[in-house]
């Protein structure tokens, strides 16, 4: 790297394949002083790209109205030429003494941002302070990366809540960040194939030529939920965002016959899978993204139900449940489900259903499904027969033949087609490639053709 360079290009540079950095605005100067906003495109991992950088190094990285104008016409740049953007946020604030006018770039900067939502991706990555406005900022992007050496994210400044020790949101929980790092260099190489393996603007297919045997089998007994999904996914790699938050669910990017997909999972092997508010909000606003960049959805479901003891004065667990089956039910994106264990009471109903727009629905032989588990249908309506002396097990068996099996789930219309569980990678890859098309423009009739 260029040695002559500031120390705040070269920052910004190592996030761009070397040689490909292109600065933006580079001479601009505010009080003789060159200004603290970095911004620019090049290629990362061969994909163009655009990004700024607060130099905490330069006047605390303040933010300003100078720094709105070189953002405005960045955003501008990467939405007419449909690449991601990537923020690397590291700023004390703005410069007080500036008062509305910065307060007024701060809201010109979240306008950008939210124009840009849904055209192009927009990855927020934390490197230094990110507070106040920006914490806000950051939180509106797509997927925001955190380093736990150098990275500080809250609302109210220590300074100013009297805390002169600071505070900063928990990464290990806080549902904003998508994946936290120990070194910057992880983070940043990590971030960069991140980024080329988004698709670049929504409408962009994000597929390549699959490496793996689309045909393979898999072997799914005794596997977790994560082991699970990487033997579905190609080549075993799968992206899991959001590891610490919501742990009922699993979220993350896999690519299945080459076509990049969002995966859904609940993890049967913790709680019984069981829905609580923030894995349902963890869900929906991953499905969000997936559904603006017509991303295919795959939904592996082994849920008991909901969580019944969970506290809900923050948020509601109703408005939980009801923000993840909107975001199902309004999905244009491809929908696949596969049920995978157990699939009762309203898990069944918001877990992708065919109810809620699943394209296809498929089923393990093993799967169950009904209002209440077989025990808990046994016990609340067969007490006469226990009392008799009826065996439990005999009694919770027949209920499973009779109504909870997937054989009478797909007599309903529930389940498309019960599944070998060796066919489950093939038979989800063909279900995304039939769909590949679905919710793309061009497909409506100009008019009738007419019969001869």
């Amino acid at each position: 790297m260029d040695q002559n360079i500031g120390a705040g290009k070269q920052k910004i540079c190592a996030w761009f394949d070397e040689g490909t950095f292109v600065e933006l605005g580079a001479k601009i100067k505010k009080n003789d002083r060159q200004d603290s906003l970095i911004c620019g495109y090049g290629s990362m991992n061969g994909k163009l790209a655009y990004a700024f950088l607060q130099d905490g190094d330069n006047q605390k990285g303040a933010f300003d109205d100078m720094g709105a104008a070189k953002l405005g016409r960045l955003y501008e740049m990467a939405v007419s030429n449909g690449a991601p953007v990537v923020g690397v946020f590291c700023s004390s604030g703005t410069v007080i003494y500036d008062g509305i006018k910065a307060m007024s770039a701060y809201g010109k900067w979240m306008k950008l941002v939210a124009k840009a939502s849904g055209v192009v991706p927009q990855i927020a990555v934390i490197d230094g302070v990110c507070a106040a406005s920006a914490a806000a900022l950051a939180a509106m992007m797509d997927f925001t990366f955190f380093n736990k050496e150098t990275g500080s994210l809250y609302v109210s400044s220590p300074f100013v809540l009297g805390d002169q020790t600071g505070t900063s949101a928990s990464c290990e929980t806080n549902g904003q960040i998508a994946k936290s790092f120990d070194h910057r260099e992880d983070m940043i190489s990590y971030v960069r194939s991140f980024v080329s393996d988004l698709p670049s603007y929504a409408g962009d297919t994000a597929t390549d030529i699959p490496q793996d045997d689309i045909n393979r089998k898999v072997q799914t007994d005794g596997l977790s939920t994560v082991q699970l999904i990487e033997a579905i996914a190609d080549d075993a790699a799968f992206m899991p965002l959001f590891e610490g938050y919501g742990e009922t669910v699993v979220t993350g990017f896999a690519r299945l016959g080459g076509s990049l997909a969002g995966i859904v999972a609940n993890v049967g092997e913790s709680q019984k899978g069981l829905l609580t508010p923030d894995a349902a909000r963890k869900a929906a606003k991953f499905i969000r993204f997936c559904d603006a960049f017509g991303l295919p959805v795959i939904t592996l479901v082994n849920s008991e139900g909901v969580k019944a003891d969970v506290a809900c004065e923050n948020a509601p667990f109703s408005s939980e449940l009801a923000r993840l089956a909107q975001s199902y039910a309004s999905a244009t994106c491809p929908l696949i489900t596969v049920y995978v264990g157990n699939a009762f009471g309203p898990a069944f109903i918001v877990m992708g259903s065919e109810a809620l727009g699943a394209d296809v629905t498929y089923s393990l032989p093993d799967a169950k499904f009904g209002i209440l588990s077989p025990e808990a249908s046994v016990a609340f309506l067969k007490q006469d027969e226990l009392n008799a002396g009826s065996s439990r097990d005999e009694l919770i068996k027949e209920w499973t033949e009779q109504y909870a099996s997937p054989e009478v789930a797909a007599s309903m219309g529930g389940v498309d087609d019960i599944i070998d569980p060796g066919e489950i990678r093939q038979r989800i890859i063909s279900a995304v490639y039939m769909t590949a098309e679905k919710g793309r423009a061009g497909k409506h009739a100009k008019h009738a053709n007419d019969p001869m």
